[in-house]
């Protein structure tokens, strides 16, 4: 008797082991529950309504859309999480789905993609270093009239590996507005795929696939706004997959690829190479270190450092409203609450990663890496939250998983808020994005924090001298 056919789902999203998933309990059924319907139905017109709305909606209607989303997301999760609900591929495609809706749709809330356009053509129509040149220079772009106020005289502040990829956009782009937009869009939409069959491929569990393909903030904010910070993330997974093969070349090169997009994801070289060396000894993290470093120095090297560095000095300077540290902006000298911003960030980052570096997932490594500077961050943004919701899905019942979930949805939430808005509903987003957003990522750091305490052990009580 010949055996059937293996579907091609079963090949992509097979159902890990325990130990295979790095300690991840799997689904067990495959049949399809009302409920997890009724919440990813929720989830998807959520999602559908902000993006279609676009960027005139009323924020009324885009924040009680996100709510319906974000509701309708917590139901899926909580039904897979008791084993049933829906099958990975299903998620798979529900999320391919919405995806392609927000990739076509125009961004609704973020003005970030024409920032992007034109310091890409800078380097592709004007010949410029866009670390050495201001948007301000060049006024009679298409693209600038769109670039937020806020930036016109901020030379770029992403990394250079996505400078590369501006500039390429452009090229390909040319004066289409619409093909740039799309294509910076695609590239987002595609990287949060990649990342979702990575997830789907190695737990086979569709609870950790429907926590990056149904997200409502990776959607509705990431995909749809164009945003660079799915690259950051997809590549952190590819990092953490190639550490677990023990690829450790493509691991280096792929963690600076990360680091090359957004270069505070430099946090996540130290964490991966600390736990390379506690898992696969010294001369493997010297060459996940050494290849990250020598990739990083190099690109940078190649626009020219003091640029680089200035650039990005400036953006360390900034504040944004929902940011713990908003207060002290308002109060004290922006350079020394910034580095005092970046030394709280980075101390809760050491602190975790230490208490993570034995766990047999370096995806935890490097999500604990890069929440300190998340939660405690001078500039935080919802759509930041992609670079850790990403890798952490293979561990999303943890509480730092979950934690950044509920922080990037309060952010996104809060962002709907424009200023200058006095009627009730804005009071209350308003309310949402200074005071609520900074409390629950202050609550977020606190939980983490008291969780590790909890693990450390307890030394036995000295005897008393008989």
């Amino acid at each position: 008797m010949v055996p059937a056919a293996r579907p091609w789902y079963r090949w992509l999203c097979p159902r890990a082991s325990p130990g295979q998933a790095g300690g991840v309990a799997l689904a067990t059924r495959s049949g399809v529950s009302g409920r997890a319907v009724g919440g990813l139905a929720a989830t998807a017109f959520g999602v559908g309504a902000v993006v279609v709305a676009g960027p005139g909606a009323q924020p009324a209607l885009v924040a009680a859309a996100l709510v319906v989303a974000f509701a309708g997301f917590a139901v899926v999760l909580h039904t897979l999480r008791a084993g049933a609900g829906l099958p990975v591929r299903l998620v798979l495609a529900a999320g391919a789905a919405l995806t392609a809706l927000c990739v076509v749709m125009p961004p609704a809330g973020s003005k970030d993609v024409a920032s992007y356009a034109l310091y890409g053509r800078m380097v592709s129509e004007y010949g410029e270093n866009p670390y050495a040149t201001v948007p301000d220079d060049h006024p009679e772009d298409p693209w600038y009239p769109d670039v937020s106020t806020r930036w016109r005289q901020t030379p770029s502040v992403y990394g250079p590996a996505f400078t590369v990829l501006s500039a390429a956009i452009t090229t390909v782009g040319g004066g289409h507005r619409t093909v740039v937009r799309l294509l910076f869009q695609a590239s987002a939409g595609l990287a949060l795929l990649a990342a979702a069959l990575a997830v789907a491929r190695l737990t086979g569990d569709a609870a950790a696939t429907a926590f990056i393909a149904l997200n409502p903030v990776l959607l509705a904010s990431v995909v749809n706004g164009a945003h660079n910070d799915a690259l950051v993330g997809a590549a952190l997974v590819g990092a953490c997959l190639a550490a677990r093969r023990r690829w450790w070349v493509a691991t280096g090169v792929l963690v600076a690829l990360a680091a090359g997009v957004k270069v505070a994801a430099v946090l996540a070289v130290p964490a991966l190479a600390a736990w390379v060396w506690r898992r696969h000894g010294r001369r493997a993290a010297t060459t996940v270190a050494g290849i990250a470093v020598g990739l990083l120095a190099a690109s940078h090297l190649a626009f020219g450092p003091v640029a680089v560095l200035q650039a990005l000095a400036e953006a360390g300077q900034q504040g944004s409203r929902s940011s713990v540290w908003r207060l002290a902006f308002d109060n004290g000298p922006d350079r020394l609450v910034g580095l005092v911003a970046i030394a709280a960030s980075v101390a809760l980052g050491t602190f975790l990663v230490r208490r993570h570096l034995d766990d047999p997932r370096p995806e935890m490594a490097v999500a604990a890496a890069l929440v300190g500077y998340l939660l405690l961050g001078s500039y935080v943004l919802p759509w930041y939250h992609a670079w850790l919701l990403l890798p952490v899905a293979v561990a999303w019942r943890s509480r730092l998983a979950l934690g950044a979930t509920a922080a990037s949805a309060v952010l996104l939430l809060g962002y709907t808020w424009p200023p200058g808005d006095h009627s009730p509903v804005g009071l209350v987003l308003r309310a949402v994005s200074y005071w609520i957003a900074p409390a629950v990522a202050l609550a977020v750091a606190a939980a983490l924090i008291m969780e590790i305490r909890r693990r450390l052990p307890v030394e036995p009580a000295a005897e008393s001298a008989p």
